[in-house]
């Protein structure tokens, strides 16, 4: 079989292929009962990594997405993205590379990134359960900070949302890959936002 494309050329660029490069999760990682029983361990106790939820009252769609976002979480990769190769974006799925020659670049770099993670030792070690973690609760104040920072260097951006992580607490971000959608990230003030966005949408009919 021969391997995924790490880059497509897509409307003239050459475009991330997320899924390629993260694996198929489905058919390598553990089931939902063994990602519960590898998180339950000494070894990986969420409370230690900032989890304010115990380990039964995390749903199974979380346990699942962070299995498979081993590979985004890597900071090897991370570091793949952030050097001279590509053209930053909201989210990694919609990173395309300067140009063809900085396209073979990282293919080369990516290709290597993936002879050296795997998902299956990902999912049983102490990243998952950091992971995990971090995904059930808000994001930190410096966190928040760390995203608005990277949405406002880019030229993309738009001044509406630029006004809105203007607000203290507010995060949110428009991705390019769903258009009409908007991502609003998990603080205080973003759930009650959601709430307000709830509540008015009931009023109008919404469903």
């Amino acid at each position: 079989m021969a391997p995924p494309e790490l880059l497509k050329r897509v409307g003239g660029r050459w475009m991330v292929q997320i899924l390629a490069l993260a694996g198929a999760p489905a058919t390598t990682l553990a089931s939902v009962a063994q990602l519960r029983a590898i998180l339950a361990t000494e070894a990986a106790d969420l409370r230690s990594f900032g989890a304010d939820t115990d380990l039964s009252a995390i749903p199974d769609d979380l346990l699942l997405a962070a299995a498979a976002a081993g590979a985004t979480t890597s900071m090897a990769l991370l570091d793949i993205f952030d050097g001279a190769c590509f053209i930053r974006a909201p989210c990694l799925c919609c990173y395309a590379a300067h140009s063809d020659r900085r396209a073979r670049e990282a293919t080369a770099a990516l290709r290597m990134f993936r002879q050296y993670f795997n998902a299956n030792s990902y999912v049983r070690s102490r990243a998952y359960a950091r992971v995990v973690a971090a995904m059930s609760r808000d994001l930190r104040p410096e966190e928040v900070a760390e995203v608005k920072g990277h949405i406002a260097l880019l030229d993309a951006t738009p001044d509406a949302i630029r006004e809105i992580n203007g607000e203290a607490g507010l995060c949110v971000v428009v991705p390019p890959c769903q258009p009409g959608v908007l991502w609003v990230y998990s603080t205080p003030e973003g759930r009650r936002l959601l709430r307000h966005l709830a509540r008015a949408g009931q009023k109008k009919g919404a469903r």
